[in-house]
């Protein structure tokens, strides 16, 4: 699977563990950036294919969960790489340049992140 959004548009990654969640995500997201590509993975090894392939024009919004000593050096990598970092749930831990976005949050929490 190739992920090339056009210039003008974003890309978002959602990477979350709970399906429901992930799909509220990529509901929001689609509605806020209707020329945008948004993408859900339930797991980061999943994920790392389409991250590697375009991790400076990503936003990669990750659930902290899923936020360990052995992935955060893979996001710092990708953070110095461009990719626009956002971490939902719990902020402490994260190495890597990141916004965090508390749980639970609303809608506009996740926008004002992302703008």
């Amino acid at each position: 699977m190739t992920f090339n959004p056009e210039p003008s548009s974003r890309l978002f990654i959602v990477i979350q563990p709970d399906p429901v969640v992930g799909m509220d995500l990529v509901e929001m997201l689609e509605l806020a950036f209707p020329q945008s590509t948004v993408v859900l993975f339930e797991h980061l090894e999943k994920a790392s294919v389409c991250i590697e392939a375009s991790q400076a024009s990503a936003c990669i919004l990750i659930d902290s969960s899923l936020v360990s000593d052995v992935t955060s050096a893979d996001f710092e990598r990708y953070a110095a790489a461009g990719a626009r970092m956002v971490v939902i749930g719990v902020g402490n831990g994260v190495s890597f340049a990141a916004d965090v976005v508390n749980k639970p949050f609303t809608t506009e929490m996740i926008l004002n992140a992302l703008i």
